[in-house]
């Protein structure tokens, strides 16, 4: 007998019918979809704001120099939020990185400033 014809037995009734797969895993649904959504605008905006604070007090030279450097910086870091808000599986997995990285760049941000870094 053909692999294809012995392969036909393990297949669901539903694929058997030719109806299409599903669309959506599962899980995956408007919920999980919405909160991609509001990582990647509202929380890559966040963390490119923080990330673009961090950067301006800590690259070296010039102030005007560093806060461009830093503004230029943060369009590839909301550009990478955005991509990572849709490439990982897990939902929860993405807010907790987006957490982190948050608390990374807003407590290197106050520490600097704490102790008495640039403006």
């Amino acid at each position: 007998m053909h692999k294809a014809v012995v392969r036909l037995g393990y297949l669901p009734a539903r694929a058997r019918r030719g109806a299409p797969p599903p669309l959506r895993e599962k899980g995956e649904g408007r919920g999980a979809t919405a909160l991609r959504i509001l990582a990647a605008v509202p929380g890559g905006y966040a963390v490119a704001s923080l990330a673009t604070a961090c950067l301006a007090r800590l690259i070296p030279g010039d102030r005007a120099a560093a806060t461009v450097t830093a503004t230029l910086a943060s369009f590839a870091v909301l550009a990478g939020v955005i991509v990572l808000s849709f490439s990982l599986r897990s939902v929860l997995r993405l807010w907790l990185i987006l957490i982190a990285i948050a608390a990374v760049t807003g407590g290197a941000t106050w520490l600097s400033i704490a102790l008495g870094g640039r403006l």
